[in-house]
């Protein structure tokens, strides 16, 4: 039971630094430590052994914020079972991990870090979508006449300051944002 709290904790904590926020994984994930922890005092635990599992937590948090194409995951995936298998003491016969349990817990530590992985990759390929270079291809309303050298424009429930390289947009028109320069926009007529 200690070695599934502990790999549970830290999946949860691994889930916690790499995506922003501080909730629910993180919390279960520290519970779950402290849990195993606790029982790890009760009973014989390899230094070794936790030492390997910890190498591998810090390996896959690695894996997030350096691209290393997948070496650091793979020492990870091989220092988390080798852990598991060193993780108790080898003086202590009555408490054995089954090569089952480590199977599935290296395949369940495996499986769950290429879902952070692929989530990560897919958060950092997605469209932007707050700041100025959101603002290109929203559609606002002119305030004030805009012209070549400046205007107001309410986008996205804010005025900006605007301009145009064609001829002059009356006031009340409706425009396109199409581009930014400095903290003011581009638009042309909708």
């Amino acid at each position: 039971m200690a070695y599934v709290l502990f790999t549970l904790g830290m999946l949860g904590l691994i889930y916690e630094f790499t995506a922003p926020g501080f909730g629910f994984p993180g919390i279960v994930g520290a519970i779950c430590l402290i849990l195993a922890l606790y029982v790890f005092n009760a009973v014989t635990v390899s230094l070794a052994g936790l030492l390997l599992m910890i190498a591998a937590v810090l390996m896959f948090i690695m894996e997030v914020k350096i691209p290393s194409h997948g070496a650091l995951t793979i020492g990870g995936v091989i220092a988390f079972a080798l852990g598991s298998l060193m993780l108790f003491s080898p003086h202590a016969p009555t408490f054995r991990l089954s090569l089952g349990l480590i199977g599935l817990m290296t395949v369940l530590v495996s499986g769950f870090f290429a879902f952070v992985v692929a989530k990560g990759l897919l958060a950092q390929k997605a469209a932007i979508v707050s700041g100025r270079e959101a603002l290109i291809g929203m559609t606002g309303e002119t305030r004030t006449k805009v012209d070549r050298s400046d205007g107001l424009v309410l986008a996205a429930g804010e005025e900006w300051t605007a301009w145009t390289e064609g001829d002059t947009i009356p006031k009340g028109t409706r425009v396109k944002i199409v581009g930014t320069e400095g903290n003011r926009i581009k638009v042309v007529k909708a």
